[in-house]
């Protein structure tokens, strides 16, 4: 079932998406709601538009102890955040998101593919939210450099620091 929620949080709508909110009692019984694919609104704006003012209306309309709604897993395991890591061509969503500290609480968990949110924008190859996941403390690992090589993605590859500001190990070269 898709509430009119999904659907201003899909189309990007975040104006929309704060006037349903503010009308109704219960804002975090609303955005836990799931369509048949188990995607809440959130995960539906973090797949089509990734406006970040989306995320920010939803962090907004409910208070920061009762945002269990951003931790709900789809049908196919993926949070919010992992969905934002691939599809976010920006990093904006994707850093709505970490704003939240529930939400930054799971920066490492796995997919049930056993990838995290690194290794997902890593697979994708947008270096912004690499960035971005790598400030919020996100630590380059072996699976993430296996990422990067296999897709050959180069630019990624440039992305060495890791937040404790060390190199990551495994890093073929040194840059000038």
């Amino acid at each position: 079932m898709t509430t009119p929620c999904m659907f201003a949080a899909r189309e990007g709508n975040s104006i929309t998406l704060a006037s349903i909110l503010e009308s109704i009692p219960d804002a975090s019984e609303e955005l836990s709601k799931q369509d048949e694919h188990g995607n809440t609104a959130l995960h539906l704006a973090a797949l089509t538009t990734g406006n970040a003012l989306v995320a920010t209306a939803m962090m907004k309309a409910t208070p920061s102890t009762s945002r269990e709604w951003a931790l709900i897993l789809n049908s196919n395991g993926n949070s919010a955040l992992h969905i934002a890591s691939f599809y976010d061509s920006t990093g904006t969503f994707v850093k709505a998101l970490l704003a939240d500290e529930t939400v930054l609480g799971t920066l490492h968990q796995e997919a049930p593919n056993g990838h995290n949110a690194l290794h997902l924008a890593v697979s994708h190859g947008v270096v912004e939210v690499i960035e971005i996941l790598i400030n919020f403390g996100a630590m380059v690992d072996e699976t993430s450099i296996e990422i990067a090589e296999s897709k050959g993605h180069e630019e990624v590859k440039k992305v060495r620091w890791t937040r404790a500001g060390g190199w990551a190990e495994g890093w073929s070269e040194v840059p000038a």
